[in-house]
């Protein structure tokens, strides 16, 4: 599993594919603060995309596919 992250204006986008550059749809990422808090629970749409809204300049991310 491949994930690119884009920091943009409005927040984190975050870019999951597979070993073949396939998007994966449903991948569940969890997105912490540095202190190790819970800032995000996001799910990839069908183009392997998803968004973070919240502010956090530095962010621990988890991800499990289901």
């Amino acid at each position: 599993m491949n994930i690119v992250n884009e920091i943009q204006e409005n927040g984190i986008v975050f870019v999951v594919k597979n070993e073949k550059g396939e998007s994966l749809n449903g991948v569940e990422l969890t997105v912490y603060d540095k202190e190790e808090n819970k800032v995000a629970d996001l799910t990839t749409n069908q183009k392997g995309l998803a968004r973070n809204t919240k502010s956090t300049s530095r962010y621990i991310l988890h991800c499990e596919q289901r």
